[in-house]
């Protein structure tokens, strides 16, 4: 499992040189503790992977990867696209930071939020929001990597 997180990261990287400002903001962000447990992630990089990614950046040409979004609203009725909206500026006040999503797909409007990386960073992301969206499933989507960056 960790192989496949580093592979994700690797190719994250390799496709764009994030900033150290965005690697270091999600860092912090996982260290931060549960808001219902108190869990907190401790985390320990090599030194070299640092230099690793930047070599494998310099390569790269991808522009996309799979990723996950929390889907938080999928309707096809009659009123589903005033509703798909309506879910979004909801969800937007409520939590200002986190991206959201409103796509018209396969005859479904759909509402989805986050841009995760990994699956677990998915399900840290659908356990902050459930409790508001108790519905709320991860979905596997392809993502900008200047949408990771952000």
């Amino acid at each position: 499992m960790i192989k496949r997180m580093l592979l994700v990261v690797a190719l994250m990287l390799a496709a764009h040189n994030l900033g150290a400002q965005s690697l270091n903001s999600f860092k912090q962000a996982l260290q931060l503790p549960d808001t219902i447990w108190g869990a907190k992630v401790s985390l320990s990089e090599a030194p070299d992977v640092t230099s690793a990614f930047a070599a494998l950046s310099a390569k790269a040409s991808q522009t996309e990867v799979y990723g996950y979004r929390i889907e938080i609203f999928t309707d096809n009725s009659q009123n589903a696209r005033a509703a798909a909206f309506k879910t979004c500026e909801e969800f937007t006040a409520l939590y200002p930071d986190i991206p959201t999503k409103v796509a018209y797909d396969k005859l479904y409007w759909k509402v989805t939020v986050g841009q995760c990386a990994t699956a677990e960073e998915a399900i840290a992301l659908w356990g902050k929001i459930k409790q508001t969206y108790p519905k709320a499933f991860l979905a596997r989507e392809t993502i900008s990597i200047k949408d990771l960056n952000k």
